[in-house]
């Protein structure tokens, strides 16, 4: 005796996507029935054309990778490597620290952070190459500077200064020197661009002042 109630249902076609949701090309899925291992574990699998892109991205990528690592520089970054992180320090060699100083119409002089200018430390020494070879390349700090600081005085000078610490068997040596990377003065105020100018007028006024203390002592 059979079930009456039982009802025979014949296969149709497959229910469409819901409204709003683009159904995916035939030619980007291979559905488990199209699996050539046969495999029907449910898994949706990247079509040869879909893997054959992931392939040649994959390529590009490397190639932009292995151009960077052998020829990049620091604005060739995420391709290119940062040089001050890449290479090692010689043990006998010299450690460079940079600062950027500047003069005001007052003849102040005053160190410029990061914060009075929004230019950050690592920018500036990134672009050291281009700072040397054009000094005046430098206005665009004391624009920049001028731009937060709208009602301080205008600045005269800007420098790159450059410390250098020489080490002997990875120690300090004691032996400090500095060099002036490059300069941009305001019209009328090329003069204190003169590093070697500067520091051996300093240095003369140190000497004059030691001389009068000297001889003041020797009076008391």
């Amino acid at each position: 005796m059979t079930d009456s109630s039982a009802v025979s249902v014949a296969p149709g076609p497959p229910a469409p996507a819901p409204s709003g949701v683009p159904a995916p090309a035939e030619d980007d899925v291979v559905t488990p029935d199209d699996d050539p291992a046969g495999d029907d574990d449910g898994v949706v699998r990247a079509s040869p054309r879909a893997r054959r892109a992931l392939v040649a991205v994959t390529l590009v990528v490397t190639a932009f990778l292995l151009w960077g690592t052998f020829w990049g520089s620091d604005d060739h970054f995420p391709f290119g490597p940062f040089r001050m992180y890449a290479n090692a320090s010689d043990t006998n060699g010299v450690v460079r620290s940079a600062r950027v100083e500047a003069v005001d119409a007052t003849g102040r002089r005053f160190k410029l952070s990061d914060s009075s200018t929004g230019m950050r430390r690592a920018e500036v020494e990134g672009q050291m190459p281009r700072f040397r070879e054009d000094g005046d390349r430098l206005e665009a700090v004391a624009e920049a500077y001028h731009a937060r600081h709208p009602d301080a005085p205008e600045l005269v000078l800007v420098e790159i200064l450059q410390r250098r610490y020489h080490l002997v068997d990875g120690e300090p040596s004691g032996e400090v020197t500095e060099v002036q990377v490059a300069a941009w003065a305001a019209p009328g105020y090329e003069d204190l661009a003169d590093y070697d100018a500067r520091i051996a007028a300093e240095e003369e006024a140190a000497r004059e002042a030691e001389v009068a203390r000297s001889g003041s002592g020797a009076d008391s």
